[in-house]
């Protein structure tokens, strides 16, 4: 059974990022049509764009999606980590396959995406080389729709999303290069919570991170 939403949900749709379920009504789009019922969305970072979504296209509707909390999205995080995107050396296979993690729009996936690029990254520039610039513009793109659902869930800016991944992200880069494991990982998580805090004034709660560290068999 299809999902359903009501009106003055926030979700994700697509790469249209967080909308606003603005209306649940009958409407027709042009005059020969018989009115039928949509999803009327405004997207968080266009309000003056208006997104029609028949709720009886199983397709469409299947674009939606209810947005992860504070916990789920930490959970999130963490999951990329254990599965790791792998750098596809072929270009024209890399560029296929990255093109369709930024046209899918999942965040999970997406994450994984940043976290590949950024390490393929930092190899190059330890070796002298740049990132191409396909890579670059995917790498981009993909920061973007991160930043408009993080940023929504966490309640900062958006310039805060991308430097606290960014930092976050070399951290562990620098972290694996070096030969740490998963203590490294548990400092870098402390910090992130710490970052979490300085950003939002909320500490996580016990219980995320007894589920952290238990998952990962580390100590405190």
């Amino acid at each position: 059974m299809a999902e359903t939403y009501q009106k003055g949900e926030y979700i994700r749709y697509a790469c249209n990022g967080v909308c606003l379920v603005d209306d649940v009504r009958l409407d027709r789009l042009t005059k020969k049509e018989p009115p039928k019922e949509f999803y009327i969305l405004k997207p968080v970072s266009n309000p003056a764009s208006t997104l029609f979504v028949p709720t009886g296209n199983a397709t469409l509707v299947a674009k939606m999606s209810r947005l992860p909390d504070r916990e789920e999205l930490d959970a999130l995080i963490l999951a990329t980590r254990e599965e790791p995107l792998d750098w596809i050396d072929d270009r024209k296979i890399r560029l296929a396959s990255f093109q369709t993690i930024v046209k899918e729009c999942d965040l999970g996936q997406l994450i994984s995406l940043v976290s590949c690029i950024y390490h393929r990254r930092e190899d190059l520039i330890a070796a002298g080389k740049k990132l191409g610039a396909s890579e670059e513009t995917l790498l981009q793109r993909a920061e973007a729709l991160i930043e408009n659902e993080v940023a929504f869930v966490l309640k900062v800016e958006q310039s805060e999303v991308s430097d606290y991944i960014r930092d976050k992200l070399a951290e562990a880069i620098t972290a694996r290069q070096n030969g740490f494991g998963l203590d490294a990982a548990a400092v870098c998580l402390t910090d992130a919570l710490q970052a979490l805090f300085d950003l939002t004034g909320e500490n996580a709660s016990d219980a995320t991170i007894e589920e952290v560290f238990e998952t990962f068999c580390v100590g405190k």
